[in-house]
């Protein structure tokens, strides 16, 4: 008899109706001769540095860097109930089953109390990629040795500790070091949400910055055989000569217009090029590209595509693991398609003449053995549909993720890419023109609100030599345009694809085979940690700073906020899932760092236990009613408020106009 570990009520109750239920117990199912048990997420939780020096309690600078010795976890107390049910269970199986979800935090949700107890045992792998019966049943029937997947526990260990170890120290110094610059909060710091806070910081500051050049653009407009079209003027062929600049922008609207009154009478062809081209489908899922899609066509959070895709994985079973990194699928996987498509078809998403273009057997470039990681791309599973049991919002995201699944399985789209390129006036223009050829895969994104491609003019067949009557010729005043603010799709990108905000070549070439800043599973939690501690906000749908995130920013130095640095710490995160690189080397790498920068805030500013006296135009306002110490008007970066002088180790703060306390 095994005992199976699962990391959520709902996904034990699957895995024990398809092992079939026998009879069920206090926080555990008897089923198919096995037990099979549960966790609420993570049961333990790393200890709190007062729990190993109660000294250590009052924030002082002296005492830092805190590195614990001996690593200590304790029972949360909101699941200490199922923990002990767990706990009984382990202690008497001889065998265990690890089926939590199928990533490193799933890894160490269970394998963190089966240390904790000191478990032996013969240790197995369920690896699964899905929650509907079939995937299930074909998991049961494949259990993994368990010392396979054990380096995603030390990874998801090296991670944890990490963490603990930046966000200990480094927000107890720098909330000390803001104390005495007048900044009055907990300033929190973190091995990847201030590397992410800096990201936004910056590129506000640039959008802020930014000063608009005006330039313009002259243009032809010519007709031959009744049809009419318009031509740019080429920029490579007027760069750096007189009013352009090294870019071929035109800054000196005289010269735009002297340009213009030139092209009269006719235009000459150049060049005619007609290319037949194909467009492949677009890859199925990742997390991130679905939260990206989902930010730029409805304005969704990252957090909130999370959890609807959850509650499509674990509730619905309509979909596969959500959290997967990956946009491939397995080739062998292809012949499992079949049932899939037929559940799609059933459920009516699409329309039926598209459908039946549809070819099952049709092997697209997402099916690629060479490019699958742990888990493959997030698509449909066969389960069938029920559009009442779902919300809009959860109906809108799945028939996202099985477009671009149908996609696969229809052909190529096909178009004609024009370009001619005209001669007038001793300057070059060119126009360019797309014309569909055959829809294929675009069929199944045809509807007003996804459009893949802006719509272009359709040129008229020419040959070289041809003389084109021009109609008008003019200029139009355009200016460069600030980068846009993030919204959470595009920072979710920024974070995947943090190289290009790294300016060191070499680094910028490593950070091409990571994964970025974060991982699939943790991006949207990290960004929801930046709203809560309010260093960011949301306007609409963009993603700003606010003042007390800037002043961290600016507090903190370079090291703490290089994206580049954190991303290299991931890609070691990866190798030692990898079993490349030992979590006890990652660690003492992570200890070095963390040590030296504590050094340079001590030889920097000194003592910061020492509490700064108040400002000349503090006024004692009484003892605090929590600890007797004085009261005292501070400001923030929100207005006036009174508070305790004992903060952070008291925080009684009483409003300035309510007189209420907060």
């Amino acid at each position: 008899m095994s005992l199976f570990i699962c990391e959520k009520p709902s996904q034990a109750r699957d895995i024990a109706a398809v092992m079939g239920i026998q009879s069920k117990g206090e926080g555990y199912i008897q089923a198919g001769g096995h037990e099979v048990t549960w966790c609420i997420g993570h049961l333990l939780e790393m200890d709190d540095p007062d729990a190993y020096d109660s000294a250590l309690k009052k924030w002082q600078i002296a005492d830092l860097p805190i590195v614990p010795v001996q690593w200590n976890l304790h029972v949360r107390k909101a699941v200490s109930k199922q923990y002990r049910v767990v706990s009984s269970l382990i202690q008497k199986a001889n065998a265990i089953v690890v089926a939590t979800d199928a990533d490193r935090e799933g890894e160490s949700i269970a394998r963190e109390i089966m240390e904790q107890l000191c478990f032996t045992g013969n240790v197995q792998r369920l690896w699964l990629s899905a929650l509907d019966r079939t995937s299930i049943a074909k998991a049961l029937s494949t259990i993994q040795c368990g010392s396979t997947t054990e380096p995603l526990y030390h990874a998801a260990q090296a991670r944890q500790r990490a963490d603990w170890l930046v966000g200990m120290n480094m927000t107890r110094a720098y909330t000390l070091l803001g104390r005495q610059t007048g900044l009055d909060a907990v300033l929190s710091v973190g091995r990847v949400q201030t590397p992410t806070l800096s990201l936004i910081v910056d590129r506000d500051r640039e959008i802020e910055n930014f000063v608009a050049v005006p330039y313009f653009v002259n243009w032809i407009e010519v007709e031959t055989r009744g049809r009419s079209f318009r031509a740019a003027l080429v920029s490579t062929a007027v760069q750096g000569t007189a009013g352009f600049d090294q870019e071929g922008r035109c800054l000196d609207e005289t010269t735009a217009r002297t340009l213009a009154e030139k092209c009269q009478d006719t235009a000459t062809v150049r060049e005619a090029d007609y290319v037949q081209k194909t467009s492949r489908a677009p890859l199925p899922f990742s997390l991130s590209a679905l939260q990206q899609a989902c930010s730029k066509r409805w304005g969704y959070g990252a957090q909130e595509v999370l959890d609807i895709a959850q509650a499509l994985y674990e509730t619905h079973k309509l979909v596969t693991y959500p959290r997967s990194d990956c946009r491939y699928l397995p080739e062998d996987q292809l012949d499992e398609s079949g049932p899939i498509l037929d559940s799609i078809r059933n459920h009516a998403l699409f329309e039926a003449g598209v459908l039946d273009q549809m070819d099952p057997s049709r092997k697209s470039r997402a099916w690629d053995d060479r490019k699958v990681t742990a888990h493959h791309a997030l698509i449909p599973t066969a389960t069938g549909l029920s559009e009442a049991t779902l919300k809009e919002r959860e109906v809108q995201v799945y028939r996202l993720i099985c477009q671009h699944f149908v996609a696969q399985f229809l052909p190529d789209y096909r178009y004609l890419q024009s370009s001619i390129f005209l001669r007038t006036a001793q300057l070059d223009y060119r126009a360019t023109g797309r014309s569909p050829i055959a829809p294929g895969w675009k069929q199944v994104f045809a509807s007003p609100e996804n459009r893949e491609d802006e719509p272009q003019q359709k040129l008229p067949e020419v040959q070289r030599g041809d003389r084109l009557t021009i109609l008008e010729s003019g200029y139009d005043p355009k200016q460069t345009t600030p980068p846009k603010p993030f919204m959470e799709g595009t920072l979710i990108a920024a974070m995947s694809n943090i190289q290009q905000f790294v300016r060191n070549p070499e680094l910028k070439k490593i950070l091409k085979e990571t994964e970025g800043i974060g991982t699939e599973a943790t991006r949207a939690s990290i960004i929801e940690t930046l709203y809560q501690r309010k260093f960011i906000e949301k306007r609409k749908k963009q993603v700003v700073s606010t003042p007390l995130g800037r002043d961290l920013v600016d507090l903190l130095p370079g090291e703490l906020k290089d994206p580049g640095t954190t991303a290299l710490m991931e890609r070691m995160l990866g190798q030692i899932a990898e079993g490349k690189v030992t979590m006890e080397d990652y660690l003492h790498r992570q200890t070095v760092w963390l040590t030296a920068l504590t050094d340079k805030v001590k030889r920097q500013y000194g003592d910061l236990s020492v509490n700064p006296q108040p400002p000349a135009d503090a006024r004692s306002l009484g003892d605090c009613p929590e600890c007797g110490k004085p009261l005292r008007q501070r400001r923030s970066r929100y207005g006036k408020f009174v508070g305790c002088s004992g903060f952070p180790d008291c925080q009684y703060i009483v409003r300035e106009k309510r007189r209420k306390p907060k």
